[in-house]
């Protein structure tokens, strides 16, 4: 469900430092998740959209201090933010509840944890095309040619642009990622659950 406690979405948009708006992205930054390729399409939609920054959630290990090089030198360190490791603690479902759009653009992945989270806390996605994604999202979200850095642009550049049809998807995702949760299941233990196929894969 999405968060609307109003005090603690300011707690955590002053604990993680984020802007007032943004595009989000959640997970690591191992090369099959392909941030390389969503640094690169945010970079080329940044101009037109000023009010918005992208923030890259996750450990900043040699993986992702690879992507902070590579943010530098496509001189994008003003536009782009880094959290670091989020935690339970730190409440990921306040941060994606406050997100305008929220970016998979994964190589492969075993189920797709994060963008069925996204959606169940009301923020629209785009998502890869490949794997088992497009299972998980259905027509809920819009899928992209991950390679593909100006289609990956263009889909954030069409969502951004246009309100209705965020909230659009912001319904079709709250319905579909009730598809994926019994009405009598915890939504810890579901993520617990889906972390450990997501591991054992």
């Amino acid at each position: 469900m999405p968060v609307k406690d109003i005090e603690l979405l300011a707690r955590v948009r002053k604990e993680l430092g984020l802007p007032d708006r943004y595009v989000l992205y959640l997970g690591n930054f191992k090369p099959h998740k392909n941030i390389e390729s969503l640094v690169r399409a945010f970079g080329k939609i940044a101009g037109g959209f000023p009010e918005y920054k992208l923030v890259l959630a996750g450990p900043l290990d040699e993986h992702g201090l690879k992507i902070q090089n590579l943010v530098a030198g496509q001189e994008l360190m003003d536009r782009i933010v880094f959290t670091n490791t989020i935690r339970e603690e730190d409440h990921p479902e306040a941060l994606l509840s406050m997100a305008d759009l929220f970016v998979f653009p994964t190589l492969y992945e075993g189920f797709g944890l994060p963008p069925l989270e996204a959606m169940a806390c009301g923020t629209p996605v785009v998502a890869s095309n490949l794997t088992a994604v497009p299972e998980v999202i259905g027509d809920a979200g819009v899928m992209v040619n991950p390679l593909d850095v100006d289609e990956l642009s263009r889909a954030m550049a069409d969502l951004l642009a246009d309100p209705e049809k965020r909230e659009c998807y912001s319904q079709k995702g709250l319905e579909r990622s009730r598809l994926f949760s019994e009405e009598d299941t915890s939504g810890k233990i579901y993520r617990h659950i889906i972390k450990l196929i997501e591991d054992i894969k």
